[in-house]
């Protein structure tokens, strides 16, 4: 059973510290403050240490504090420890492990195995930073997990010895995934009642709570969950918001058409990121990301992970013919429509879009406004091609899906135009050009 006082500890102890522990025990030193009295007399070993590494024992099950200074059942550490220092590492460290996967410290379930590296990979969020840190360091410090340049722990020894047990890796059933997709559900719609009552004491006006709703129930398309108001003066929704639920480090799994809601609205979406693990706390606030297409994938304070990827047969193959297009100039009204579902061509091109630093809009901005001044003519030459043509082999040359582009645009119109929504991008290319050519 895990210890709650240790959650406040950044680190319990180092390894020679534990062992500095263990030996006293196994000269039958059976009192808490004894064993302070030992550690200030000793080089190697802070007391502050001391308590906290008694408790790890005691939570491991190795020993029993009774009286908060008499230590019983250290019998078992002292034999250990009396076997000399290298088995006694070895045999802790197995215990440490067993210990922290049956605690749920470590969710076995998020180790991955990486081909580049040849060896089990640990992403940050696997062991929760803020809560489990203490243990999290018990593993680098002896040397169980080796912190990565992409903040990723490679995994060693003990720990990659418990991944392969087979019985570990029970395949799944059906009932179970039923019951995980149920629990996933529920801690979702926590999360969303949740902001929906937050909303409403935060916008606490009575003549405003009707603008205050829970869209998800009823559109879950939307893009976002909950509509509600930045203040009293709002006369109508003007703050829409995507409710993320999670458990341990802030993360959250985010789809591309809430990515595409997040580019077109800027400013007037939130992403709200609620702990699960806390909403029942008087005085809870949630995470709240004003903007968060341009907070996520700008600021450099989040790792993005691919889940999954989305793939299409090729339908349109290099050196075969292209079906006809029109070659009438369109109009915005006589744009044909985007087949969401249908599958689109492919390109072989290792050109890729930089999401992290640019939004798909700002993107078609470009593209758009490049369409208007007449750069894009047809395979004979002679006339306007399409835009929904442009934007698809633009799009498929650097591997964006631009198929929702007319979308995009419109509901890009609705923003206010004073802003910097829709022409912070071309701010941006005037800059750097002036850069360049004045080198």
């Amino acid at each position: 059973m895990l210890d709650e006082r240790l959650e406040k500890y950044a680190k319990i102890g180092t390894r020679k510290g534990i062992a500095f522990v263990a030996r006293w025990l196994s000269d039958n030193t059976t009192s808490v403050e004894s064993l302070k009295q030992l550690a200030q007399s000793s080089v190697g070993i802070n007391a502050s240490e001391v308590e906290p590494i008694l408790w790890l024992f005691q939570s491991m099950g190795l020993l029993k504090i009774v009286h908060d200074d008499y230590i019983e059942g250290h019998d078992q550490l002292g034999e250990k420890y009396r076997r000399g220092i290298e088995a006694f590492d070895e045999w802790f460290i197995e215990r440490f492990v067993e210990f922290a996967l049956n605690e749920e410290i470590i969710d076995i379930d998020t180790i991955t195995y990486s081909i580049a590296e040849n060896a089990f990979i640990m992403s940050s969020t696997t062991i929760k930073p803020a809560k489990h840190a203490c243990y999290r360091n018990i593993l680098t410090e002896y040397g169980v997990i080796t912190l990565l340049a992409d903040s990723r722990y490679l995994v060693n020894s003990a720990l990659d010895r418990a991944i392969k047990i087979p019985e570990r890796h029970k395949k799944i059933t059906e009932k179970q995934l039923l019951a995980k997709l149920e629990a996933e559900r529920e801690q979702g719609e926590r999360g969303e009642l949740f902001v929906l009552e937050y909303e409403k004491k935060r916008i606490a006006e009575p003549s405003k709570q009707s603008l205050i709703q829970r869209i998800s129930i009823i559109d879950v398309s939307a893009g976002f969950d909950i509509i509600s108001i930045n203040s009293v003066e709002s006369e109508r929704p003007d703050r829409f918001i995507e409710v993320k639920t999670y458990k341990g480090a802030e993360h959250f799994m985010w789809s591309d058409n809430e990515i595409d809601k997040a580019e077109v609205m800027g400013d007037s979406y939130f992403l709200y990121l609620v702990d699960d693990d806390c909403i029942s706390k008087e005085g809870y606030e949630p995470i709240i990301i004003q903007n968060p297409a341009k907070e996520i994938f700008k600021s450099g304070n989040w790792i993005f992970e691919p889940n999954s990827y989305r793939i299409n047969k090729l339908i349109h193959r290099p050196g075969e013919s292209l079906p006809s297009r029109p070659t009438k100039l369109e109009s915005d009204e006589e744009e044909p429509q985007e087949e969401e579902m249908s599958p689109r061509y492919v390109s072989d091109s290792r050109l890729f879009f930089n999401k992290r630093s640019y939004s798909n809009t700002d993107l078609l901005r470009v593209f758009n406004a490049m369409y208007e001044a007449g750069f894009f003519v047809d395979e004979v030459g002679a006339n306007k091609a399409t835009k929904m043509e442009v934007f698809r082999v633009l799009g498929d040359a650097l591997h964006v899906d631009l198929r929702n582009a007319s979308k995009l645009l419109s509901a890009a119109k609705g923003v206010d135009n004073d802003s910097d929504a829709n022409t912070g991008i071309f701010d941006i290319l005037k800059k750097k050009s002036e850069d360049y050519f004045s080198e």
